[in-house]
């Protein structure tokens, strides 16, 4: 398979959307080396882990963007572009 590692960042996606829509937390840990991982979880020598998923209750509740604050925070096409030049 060419593109496995790809698909594995896009199943890890849907695993992070899939968590937060059950009000859990996540995040990728991403440590330089992961072969600490074959023998701690006995995982087969031709195995490659990528990614650490840590999921639990979150600390505190995600903030909350109204349509206000999205104006100071998405810009279209160069950064400080407050309107969508194709919708004006």
């Amino acid at each position: 398979m060419p593109y496995w590692l790809e698909s594995t960042w896009i199943s890890i996606a849907y695993i992070i959307l899939a968590t937060e829509e059950e009000g859990l937390a996540t995040l990728t840990y991403t440590p330089g080396q992961m072969k600490f991982l074959i023998p701690l979880l006995d995982l087969p020598e031709v195995y490659e882990p990528v990614v650490i998923l840590p999921i639990g209750y979150p600390d505190e509740s995600p903030t909350k963007i109204n349509n206000d604050d999205k104006k100071t925070q998405i810009f279209f096409n160069k950064f400080g572009a407050e309107e969508n030049p194709c919708h004006s």
